[in-house]
């Protein structure tokens, strides 16, 4: 069991990695079961560090479990790093009917819309990324 240290650089938080290392102890995971990757600010960077994590354990595949809405992107950055990726999609946020009510605006709504922007903003850089290194 990997946990990846992700940690964004404006939090002064121990990275989720530890927390659910912990978790996974308190729940009675054997310590010699948890690896821990070093520390990365984004996705890109934890898929280098569970590479290198994978690469010394002899791991080819992995289990990425991530957000349903993260997992397209996830997936690819993990995958060209050269893991077999096998996808465990979480936290799925999906509606299932409207009302008036969800048309005034609210502050749960506009952070689901910056949460969707940032996502959809990734996989453009990705996207355009890897389109600029291909050439």
């Amino acid at each position: 069991m990997t946990f990846t240290r992700g940690k964004p650089p404006w939090l002064y938080v121990p990275p989720d990695g530890e927390v659910l290392a912990r978790r996974a102890l308190s729940m009675g995971v054997p310590d010699s079961k948890i690896l821990l990757t070093g520390v990365a600010h984004n996705t890109e960077e934890e898929a280098r560090e569970v590479k290198i994590v994978a690469d010394i354990a002899g791991i080819r595949a992995i289990t990425l479990v991530t957000s349903s809405f993260h997992m397209p992107r996830a997936r690819a950055i993990f995958e060209r790093v050269g893991l077999v990726v096998i996808p465990y999609a979480t936290d799925y946020k999906a509606g299932t009917s409207l009302t008036w009510v969800d048309w005034i605006p609210s502050g749960q709504a506009l952070g689901s819309t910056s949460s969707g922007l940032r996502e959809y903003l990734g996989r453009a850089y990705y996207w355009l990324k890897h389109q600029v290194l291909a050439k």
